[in-house]
Order: C-alpha cells, then sequence, then structure tokens
C-alpha cells in the first residue's frame, strides 16, 4: 500500500536503502541531498514493495504545488523492478492537497495515471566511460576534436563549490535565466552537501585570474554527474567548457560506467554533448493540474505549462 509520510516521520537510513536496492537508483534521491534542497521534502512509500518517491513542494498565493529544484535533474519513483504501472499509482497516491506538480521523473514510461497529468519526453545525455581513453576519444566528433587541440593549452584546476557558485551567479547567461532566490539557495547549498559529504569535486579554467568556464562533478555508485556550469563569454572561443569535459572524461575513464552530462531540452546544448559521443537516455517531464481553470492559465504562464 502506498502511504504519505510527512518529513518528520520519514526514516532517512530506511529511505537510503530502499534508493540504493532500486532499479535506477541516482543520487539526487539520498536523504542528504533532498535534505539540503528541499528541507521540508515529504515522500510516499509502499513499504511492501521497497518503493519510494520524494515530494519537494512549495506553497504559492495559499496553494501548494510540486516542483523540481534547480539543479536536481530527475526524481521520481525508486523501485527494485521498472513498472510503468507502479509510477501511475505513485502519481495517483499523491496527496490531493498539491494542487499543481511540474516534475522529472526518472521513469520513461507510465501507465494508468489519471487523466490530469501530461507527460513530455526528456533526454539526458550519457557518455559511455567503460572503455579506455582511445576509444572514448574516437566516438567524439570532429569538431569537438578540433576545438580540443586548440584548448590544449588550457589549465583545469580545481574549485570549492563555493566558487563554482560565485562564478555561475555572476555570469550573464544566470541573469538570462531568471532563477528564483529559492532555487539559487537550493543549488548552492546541493554543490556545498556535494563537497561536505565527500562526492562532489569542482574544476575551472582561469586566465588572469578569472574563470573561462567552471564545472561541478558528482561522483556515486556508477556514475559522474555534471551537476551545474557555465562557460563564460571568455571563454567560448577557447573552448574552455569543451576542454573541462574532456578532463572530467580523462579523469574517470574506466574507473566509472557513465558521465551524466544531465543533458537539456534545448537541441543546441544536447548536440554539444553528442559530440562527446553522448547518447540519449529518456525520462519524463511530467504535469499536474487541480487548479480551477482561472488559476490553471496562471500556473501555465509560470511553470510553462
Amino acid at each position: 500500500m502506498i502511504e504519505h509520510v510527512r518529513h518528520a516521520a520519514i526514516d532517512r537510513q530506511q529511505w537510503d536503502q530502499w534508493l540504493a536496492r532500486s532499479a535506477r537508483p541516482l543520487w539526487y534521491a539520498r536523504s542528504n541531498v533532498l535534505d539540503a534542497v528541499a528541507p521540508e521534502w515529504e515522500a510516499l512509500v509502499d513499504g511492501e514493495r521497497g518503493a519510494i518517491m520524494p515530494l519537494v513542494g512549495r506553497s504559492r498565493y495559499g496553494s501548494r504545488y510540486l516542483y523540481q529544484p534547480l539543479a536536481v535533474q530527475q526524481l521520481g519513483v525508486f523501485a527494485p523492478e521498472p513498472d510503468p504501472g507502479l509510477v501511475g499509482r505513485f502519481l495517483n497516491a499523491i496527496p490531493a492537497h498539491y494542487l499543481h506538480a511540474d516534475i522529472y521523473l526518472n521513469n520513461p514510461r507510465v501507465m494508468g495515471a489519471a487523466g490530469i497529468w501530461s507527460f513530455e519526453e526528456r533526454a539526458d545525455q550519457m557518455v559511455d566511460l567503460n572503455a579506455d581513453l582511445e576509444q572514448i576519444r574516437s566516438r567524439f566528433s570532429k569538431n569537438h576534436l578540433r576545438t580540443l587541440r586548440k584548448a590544449q593549452g588550457s589549465t583545469v584546476g580545481p574549485a570549492t563549490a563555493d566558487q563554482v557558485v560565485q562564478a555561475i551567479i555572476g555570469s550573464a547567461q544566470w541573469r538570462d535565466w531568471r532563477i528564483k532566490e529559492h532555487q539559487r539557495w537550493a543549488m548552492e547549498r546541493l554543490l556545498k552537501e556535494a563537497e561536505a559529504s565527500g562526492v562532489g569535486h569542482g574544476t575551472w579554467i582561469l586566465e588572469r585570474g578569472r574563470p573561462l568556464a567552471v564545472a561541478y562533478w558528482v561522483e556515486w555508485d556508477d556514475r559522474v554527474i555534471f551537476l551545474k556550469g557555465v562557460s563564460l563569454p571568455e571563454g567560448r572561443g577557447k573552448g574552455a567548457m569543451h576542454r573541462l569535459i574532456e578532463h572530467a572524461i580523462q579523469r574517470h575513464a574506466g574507473r566509472v560506467h557513465w558521465l551524466d552530462l544531465a543533458g537539456s531540452d534545448d537541441p543546441g546544448l544536447n548536440r554539444f554533448y553528442a559530440g562527446f559521443g553522448a547518447s540519449s537516455v529518456l525520462y519524463l517531464r511530467a504535469t499536474m493540474h487541480r487548479l480551477p481553470r482561472l488559476l490553471r492559465s496562471v500556473a501555465r504562464k509560470i511553470h510553462g505549462r
């Protein structure tokens, strides 16, 4: 039976054990990560099946809604066996006080979800690192190899979580993204939690003391995740982000199975990742409305659906 568990009643040790036993565990769904980005997160739990789903919610204009924290690419239903029907049952079990949802599921298929739910496919970009470096580089595009030859003189150095955050929020892209304060807070806490728990590290390329590109990485289970990063205008013509990603591949090739570049709904960014030999793995954007018709149009303006 699927039960709604309030934040104070979540058994974190049991939660992380269930996550580790799931068919597709993700670092994003660990209890310490959820505590960092959403201190009042709740959950749906099916103890008999060992299946779990985190619920990350906020209030706006007196209404509760579910959302996806910044830099947390996917959450969803985690169970020992993939089961699209179980995913549908979990979505149907979300408490009625959540009137709207715009979330990303690690589950590529859903069956049996109520008609209030809509789904769109998204593509995660994954580079297979289970090979030697030359095999991996043989999958790079000619354009990427050409750019990397130009960038070979760039030195990649270590950066702290705070240095990466400051470079990101100081960038023109950050202003264009129009990130809300609670999203910035979540990203900052996320990177610092990864650093404190020993699974995260930052890299950057500096020129005369100024960053050309920054990236933050998390190594957990079978993958390295490109958690967040940005290429500054000065670094784009110098292949700085190409070099940071190549450096991550060099560092982890043969040690972990996947480099998870996180992907995007931006076709240009996905082509950039594909130039490193990345392949697409589907996940889902899931939206739900229990709002009155008038408020539903407001939610669409805010969330794009």
